[in-house]
């Protein structure tokens, strides 16, 4: 191929490239699924990326399994051969006959968009595709020698297993406590296998004995590789006490349990780098590290981390929940952080130079010098429906600190954190969070700032928020915020428009709940139910009339609701004329 250039001063220059242009070639390749199990393949193929970009293949169905189906997760069953995946997908959803056992196989081709010699079709590629029964696994090692992974003979180590599985087989893991040489250090090896215990992780474990992690991810996995319904416990490592997920690695990780691992440095329960694994419904507990005793994400990694507990994690440094180190993006949804504690920053979470979006998750009694709750240094925090209750900071920043981070805050909830200097909520350092629909009451700083304290070039931006029941000084320095269309304790009116200085009428502040109190109806969390008040707050129907209101029940006044219910399913009602 030759490429001609002509510079800005008219120069003409000519470069010759040989590029050896040619057709994609497809990657045979075998899987192993489990009977009556839907699996996801993924198609294989190089190219030299002429003519189109790389990842725009068509990939083309050329013949059909004979004993199981296709589908196209974008169009639906593929019913006849020659059948071209939708928008340049790359895999299928592939279904065995109900009960059939042995081997099945079907074909595709890629295209690149060219013409031969220099593009066009692949040769057909066949796939393989393995139909068998789970592979099984107990805790009696060198018990049976006929083991060969039937349910009769188990295999006695889970890397055994792993060692036998192709991808997307099945491992069934049997109760026991599992220790020794390969039940430590086990290596998925890149493989797209599910690891499953039988009963669950109270019966399952994996106990490291102090000698090395259980778990590591660092070939690549993809989300397809499982990790089911397991304890892993007494691991101790550089990094990665439990477990550790490297070099670009995306498992799935689910129903665990991480207690009493440790970390020399990093992730006492679990560590990520450049890695990004989906976790669920885990448990993080009793975990110690320098940095990110529960999990610890670092460099460029985007795990997803959903209804999961960290408690009792503690950090010498930092992050006693969890760190978030350099260029993460993280999506964390439904967790609670509890008596997580750290001697620095970050009780709950360490959060530097990322991005982290958080919704509905809960921080409660975790401690820190700095941000009990959370400690965001130079990252961008992006908090919807989160609580923030009874966290602790020695310094700065009892719920929340902000060094240099912008934060984006809606519909949470601070109340009866404490700092022992300034910032009882929220401490802010050349930082301009906006607040939106925020409750910050009965917080507590011994220096200043009850609700939240403001440094340097700090500006946050409140809407819709109530601020009440602070101490010492809601708001320090009072100047340093622009405040409209809230509820601000005051002794002087507080410049904004829409602003009030009224008592908000909280439902019951003894026990933390701050709904506010509704003749029409509010919610009672205690009892999941709807009760009615003898007196109705003024904040409902006082936000922003620009503010969206529609997920407010009704009777809702065509208005929004100060506070951190506002503008929810929670919201309380309108009185009606």
């Amino acid at each position: 191929m030759s490429i001609r250039h002509i510079s800005k001063s008219g120069t003409t220059m000519s470069f010759d490239f040989d590029l050896n242009e040619s057709p994609p070639v497809g990657l045979e390749d075998v899987f192993g699924i489990t009977t009556d199990e839907a699996t996801t393949i993924r198609f294989k193929a190089t190219d030299d990326f002429f003519p189109n970009p790389p990842g725009d293949l068509t990939y083309v169905v050329t013949s059909l399994p004979e004993f199981g189906t296709l589908e196209d997760p974008v169009n639906g069953p593929i019913t006849k051969a020659n059948t071209a995946l939708a928008d340049f997908g790359n895999a299928v959803v592939y279904r065995a006959q109900e009960g059939y056992l042995g081997i099945d196989a079907f074909a595709f081709k890629a295209y690149d968009g060219g013409k031969v010699p220099s593009g066009g079709y692949s040769d057909e590629t066949i796939v393989k595709i393995r139909i068998s029964p789970p592979i099984h696994v107990d805790d009696n090692p060198g018990g049976d020698p006929l083991q060969n992974g039937s349910a009769e003979h188990p295999f006695d180590t889970i890397q055994e297993a792993i060692d036998f599985a192709i991808s997307s087989e099945s491992i069934i893991v049997r109760p026991g406590t599992y220790s020794g040489a390969g039940n430590r250090d086990i290596d998925f090896n890149g493989k797209s296998v599910k690891i499953r215990s039988q009963d669950g992780p109270a019966t399952c474990i994996i106990d490291c004995q102090r000698t090395s992690q259980a778990f590591i991810f660092h070939s690549g996995e993809t989300a397809e590789a499982l990790l089911d319904g397991l304890t892993i416990t007494n691991g101790q490592a550089f990094m990665g006490g439990g477990a550790s997920c490297e070099k670009g690695s995306s498992p799935t990780i689910t129903n665990c349990t991480f207690s009493g691992n440790r970390a020399v440095t990093s992730g006492g329960g679990l560590y990520v780098d450049e890695s990004s694994p989906t976790v669920t419904h885990c448990t993080f507990s009793g975990n110690s590290a320098m940095w990110g005793a529960g999990m610890s994400n670092n460099y460029g990694s985007n795990p997803s981390v959903t209804d999961c507990n960290f408690t009792g994690n503690t950090a010498t440094d930092w992050g006693g929940g969890m760190e978030n180190f350099a260029f993460c993006t993280l999506t964390i949804t439904g967790c609670t952080f509890s008596t997580n504690s750290t001697a620095g920053d970050g009780g709950g979470i360490f959060d530097l130079l990322g991005v982290t979006i958080l919704e509905g998750c809960t921080f409660k009694d975790n401690r820190a010098t700095n941000g009990g709750g959370i400690s965001a240094a130079g990252s961008y925090p992006i908090l919807a429906g989160c609580i923030f209750s009874g966290n602790k900071a020695t310094e700065r920043g009892g719920g929340l600190y902000n060094d240099g981070s912008d934060s984006q805050l809606v519909n949470c909830l601070f109340s009866a954190n404490t700092s022992q200097r300034w910032g009882g909520g929220l401490y802010c350092s050349d930082s301009s969070p906006i607040l939106t629909n925020c409750t910050f009451a009965d917080n507590r700083a011994v220096t200043a700032g009850g609700a939240m304290r403001n440094l340097g070039s700090s500006a946050p931006t409140l809407t819709n928020c109530i601020v009440w029941g602070n101490t010492v000084v809601q708001i320090d320095p009072a100047d340093s915020v622009t405040v409209t269309y809230s509820n601000v304790e005051s002794r002087l009116p507080l410049p904004g428009e829409g602003n009030l200085n009224m008592d908000p009428l909280f439902a019951d502040r003894a026990n933390g709940d701050y709904h506010l109190k509704s003749q029409a109806g509010r919610w009672n969390p205690a009892n999941q139910c709807w009760v009615s008040d003898d007196v109705t707050s003024p904040c409902i129907d006082a936000g922003d009339p620009a503010s969206p209101f529609d997920l407010e029940p009704a009777p809702n006044g065509g208005r929004i609701n100060l506070g951190a219910y506002g503008g929810t399913t929670q919201a309380s009602k309108s009185p009606q004329p």
